[in-house]
C-alpha cells in the first residue's frame, strides 16, 4: 500500500512539474511578446483615439461635449496619465500591470475553486491554476492587438470582479452575505469593465446568479433576489457615478443624452452572416495555444454531458446531481450562459478581430475546470490517466513548436522600428517648412488621430477617422440619425459643406483620395488653396496641405 501511494505521489509530482514547466514557458513568451510590443509602433488605432481624448480632458474638455467618440467616458479617463506623458508606452505598461496583477490575485481564489467542489488536492490545484493563469496572460499578448488594446484591461477587471463577488475562498456565511466591502469592490471593477467594454454587461449580471446557484441557493428565494437586486443597483450606481455624474455637475446633460442616443444606433454596417463568418475565421486562425483555451468550454460541456449520461446509465443520477451540483452550475454559467450572452451581444452589433479578448476570462476558467477533470483520479468523475498524459504531451509539443515562431517574431519586433502611414504622415508634417504655422493656427487630418494627439491639437468638432470613413463611403446615410447636438454630417456632401464652413486653417488631404481631394478642389475650392505637397516616405500615400483663404 505504501509503495502504491509513493508511486502515485511520484506520478502526481511529475505531472505537476510538467504543468509548472509549461506555465513558465508561457510566461517567458508573454514577457518577450510584451517587450516586442513596447518596442513596436503597430498598436491598434483605437489607442490613438483614446490618447487624443485623454489629452482633450487635460485641456478641460469632457468626452462628448465638443466631439463624439463611440466609447463611454470611463475609457478616456484611464488615458489621462498616458496623454500627460505623451506616450502610448505608459498605457501599455499600465495594461501589462493590470493583466499581471489580475493573474497574481486570481491564483488563490482559483485554487479554492478547484479544491472545493472540483475536489482536487492542493498541489494539483495549484499547478492547474498556475498553468491556467499563465495561459490567460499569454493569450492577452498573443491575440490581435495584444496588450495595447484596452479589452484585456477591461477583461482583467471583470475577472477580478467575478472572483470578488463569488468569494470561493470564503465560508458559506461570507459568500451569502447581502453586503460586504468585497461586493462593493466587485461592483466597482465590473462597472469599469462594462463601461470600457459594454459587451460585458450581460455576463456581469450573471455573476451573482452563478455564485448563488453553485452553492445550492434557490435563485428566486428572498435572500437571493435581494442580493441580485443589490448587485444590479450597485452596478447601475457605479455606472452613473463614473459615466454621467460629471455631465450633471458641469451642466452638459445634453451631450451625454445625445451621445447615448448615437451609441444605441448600429452605425457600423455589418451583416450577421459576415459577423459569424469572421468570428469563426479568426478563431480557426488564432494561435493554437490560445485556441486550446478558447475551445475548452465546448469540450468541457461535452465531457460533462458524457459524465451525466454515464451516471444515468449506472442509476446514480441523483448521487451525481447532489454531489456535483456546483460543477454543473460552473459549466452552465461559465461555459454556456456567460460566453453565450457575450457572443449574442457581439453578434447583434459588429465584430473585429481583437474582440476575441472578451472570451479570455471564460476560456481561462473553462480550461482550468476541464484540466481538473482530466487530471483528477478520484472516484465517480475520474477520467483515464492516459488522457492526462496525452493532453500534457500535446500541449508540450505545441508550446515548443510555437516557441520558435514567437521568439523570432518578438526579437524582430525588438530590433526593428516599424513604419506605417500614420508615422509616415507625422514625419512628413514635422519636416514641413510650415510646421510651426500649422500647429499654431490649427489643422485637421481627417484620417489620423495619431497626428492630433501627438501635436495636442483639437479636431474642431469633425468626426473621428473611423466615422469619417463610414460617412464618406455613405454608410451613415439613411441609417444613422445624428442628434442635433452633434453637427456631424452623414454623407460626403455634408462633410464637404462642413469643411467649407467650419474647417480649420489647414487641412491635410491624401493626393489619391478622390472624395476629399475633390472636395477641397471643387466644393470647398472657394475656401481653401493648395499650400504644400509634403514629402512622405515611399510607399506611403502622398499628403497635401490645404490652407484656408
Amino acid at each position: 500500500m505504501g509503495s502504491r501511494r509513493e508511486r502515485l505521489l511520484t506520478s502526481a509530482g511529475r505531472r505537476n512539474g510538467a504543468l509548472n514547466a509549461l506555465a513558465g514557458l508561457l510566461l517567458a513568451l508573454f514577457a518577450l511578446s510584451c517587450l516586442a510590443q513596447l518596442r513596436a509602433n503597430d498598436w491598434n488605432t483605437d489607442m490613438d483615439y483614446l490618447m487624443y481624448h485623454g489629452g482633450r480632458i487635460l485641456h478641460g474638455e469632457l468626452p462628448w461635449v465638443k466631439e463624439y467618440h463611440d466609447r463611454m467616458p470611463v475609457a478616456h479617463y484611464f488615458f489621462i496619465l498616458p496623454a500627460l506623458g505623451g506616450s502610448i508606452r505608459l498605457w501599455q505598461l499600465l495594461s501589462i500591470g493590470v493583466i499581471v496583477t489580475t493573474g497574481i490575485l486570481s491564483y488563490r481564489p482559483l485554487v479554492c475553486m478547484l479544491r472545493g467542489p472540483w475536489a482536487l488536492e492542493r498541489s494539483s490545484a495549484g499547478s492547474i491554476a498556475f498553468l491556467t493563469l499563465a495561459l490567460m496572460v499569454y493569450s492577452y499578448a498573443a491575440l490581435p492587438s495584444g496588450i495595447s488594446i484596452f479589452t484585456p484591461f477591461a477583461a482583467s477587471l471583470f475577472t477580478l470582479a467575478l472572483f470578488l463577488e463569488s468569494h470561493p475562498c470564503g465560508s458559506e456565511c461570507q459568500r451569502h452575505r447581502l453586503w460586504s466591502w468585497r461586493s462593493l469592490w466587485a461592483a466597482l471593477l465590473a462597472a469599469i469593465a462594462v463601461s470600457m467594454r459594454p459587451y460585458f454587461l450581460l455576463p456581469a449580471l450573471l455573476i451573482v446568479p452563478w455564485s448563488l446557484a453553485r452553492t445550492g441557493v434557490p435563485l428566486f428565494g428572498g435572500m437571493a433576489l435581494a442580493r441580485q437586486l443589490r448587485w444590479i443597483l450597485s452596478l447601475a450606481a457605479m455606472e452613473a457615478l463614473f459615466d454621467f455624474l460629471p455631465y450633471g455637475l458641469t451642466g452638459h446633460w445634453q451631450a451625454a443624452v445625445a451621445a447615448v442616443r448615437l451609441l444605441a444606433q448600429p452605425f457600423v454596417p455589418a451583416s450577421r452572416d459576415e459577423t459569424l463568418r469572421r468570428q469563426l475565421k479568426d478563431l480557426a486562425e488564432t494561435d493554437p495555444i490560445v485556441f486550446i483555451g478558447l475551445s475548452s468550454g465546448i469540450v468541457l460541456v461535452a465531457v460533462m454531458i458524457i459524465i451525466l449520461a454515464r451516471g444515468k446509465i449506472l442509476g446514480s443520477e441523483s448521487r451525481l446531481r447532489t454531489q456535483n451540483r456546483a460543477q454543473i452550475m460552473d459549466v452552465i454559467f461559465l461555459c454556456i450562459l456567460m460566453p453565450g450572452s457575450l457572443w449574442l451581444t457581439i453578434f447583434s452589433k459588429h465584430y473585429y478581430e481583437h474582440y476575441l479578448h472578451h472570451y479570455i476570462p471564460f476560456a481561462m476558467l473553462s480550461f482550468a475546470l476541464l484540466l481538473s477533470l482530466v487530471l483528477r483520479h478520484s472516484d465517480g468523475l475520474s477520467l483515464p490517466r492516459g488522457a492526462a498524459l496525452l493532453m500534457t504531451g500535446l500541449m508540450l509539443v505545441q508550446v515548443l513548436f510555437l516557441a520558435k515562431r514567437h521568439v523570432h517574431a518578438s526579437l524582430v519586433g525588438l530590433f526593428r522600428t516599424q513604419m506605417d502611414q500614420r508615422l509616415a504622415d507625422y514625419v512628413a508634417i514635422e519636416s514641413s517648412k510650415n510646421r510651426e504655422r500649422i500647429k499654431a493656427e490649427g489643422f485637421l487630418h481627417p484620417y489620423s488621430m495619431y497626428i492630433h494627439w501627438k501635436a495636442e491639437q483639437s479636431r474642431h468638432g469633425f468626426p473621428n477617422p473611423f466615422n469619417t470613413q463610414l460617412i464618406l463611403r455613405g454608410d451613415w446615410k439613411g441609417r444613422v440619425v445624428v442628434p442635433p447636438y452633434f453637427s456631424m454630417p452623414v454623407d460626403a456632401e455634408g462633410y464637404c459643406d462642413k469643411l467649407s464652413r467650419q474647417g480649420p486653417r489647414f487641412v491635410f488631404v491624401y493626393a489619391d483620395d478622390p472624395v476629399l481631394f475633390g472636395c477641397m478642389t471643387g466644393h470647398a475650392a472657394g475656401s481653401y488653396d493648395l499650400r504644400e505637397r509634403l514629402r512622405v516616405l515611399s510607399p506611403f500615400r502622398p499628403l497635401l496641405v490645404f490652407q484656408r483663404r
